[in-house]
């Protein structure tokens, strides 16, 4: 359903016709225990695939938290999260509900989504990514990102990989292309990086995305 300027409007909506609609079924996207036992299954893929290799990393963008809370539980399910493992949460600016909660010490709902990413454009975050923050504080860790920094490594992934993704997923991957830089150089080698979002993106808005910061 497409409705509103941000996600919350449009869940308030959805929440409506649900509510007038009794055949209707309302499914957070990513507050739900189902949302998260699916992605979950990400972290089993990869155990098979990795067979005895752990990484050192795994990045993944965070707006409601309901792929990074599948990652968590896909985590303590293979017995990896007591592992040397560290999980990278990363936000675009004006997007960034999960690191201001992390700030404030306590669960924080934004005012307004002001970032290009509005795939993450959550204004709180689900109270159980939270918990899983306070619990596993060691290998959980927060950075958040710039809109223009998004739009040139959409140009740089663009340019490697012949994909199109958008801002969403962008997040993660300035993050993985300057590893070094957040982490230290050569401290992190085998990294994981879910990429994933491309439903919101097409040609002209990129091309409008990199025109509005090649003009700053």
């Amino acid at each position: 359903m497409i409705y509103g300027d941000v996600w919350d409007e449009t869940d308030r909506k959805a929440k409506e016709i649900c509510n007038q609609n009794p055949s209707a079924l309302y499914v957070s996207p990513f507050d739900d225990e189902l949302i998260w036992k699916g992605n979950s299954s990400i972290i089993d893929e990869l155990s098979k695939q990795l067979e005895e290799t752990i990484p050192d990393c795994i990045i993944c963008s965070v707006g409601g938290g309901g792929l990074i809370l599948g990652v968590i539980e896909g985590l303590i399910q293979n017995d990896w999260i007591n592992k040397d493992i560290k999980l990278i949460a990363v936000e675009t600016e004006g997007a960034n509900c999960f690191n201001e909660s992390i700030k404030a010490g306590h669960l924080v709902t934004l005012n307004n989504i002001t970032s290009i990413a509005k795939s993450l454009g959550a204004k709180r975050c689900a109270s159980k990514l939270f918990d899983y923050y306070n619990q596993f504080r060691d290998k959980i860790h927060s950075i958040v990102v710039s809109d223009k920094e998004v739009v040139l490594i959409l140009e740089k992934f663009l340019n490697d990989h012949r994909y199109l993704v958008e801002p969403s997923c962008g997040a993660s991957l300035v993050v993985a292309y300057n590893i070094d830089k957040y982490f230290g150089e050569k401290k992190i080698k085998n990294v994981v990086v879910e990429i994933c979002g491309g439903s919101s993106i097409s040609l002209e808005k990129f091309l409008n995305f990199k025109q509005l910061f090649d003009n700053q």
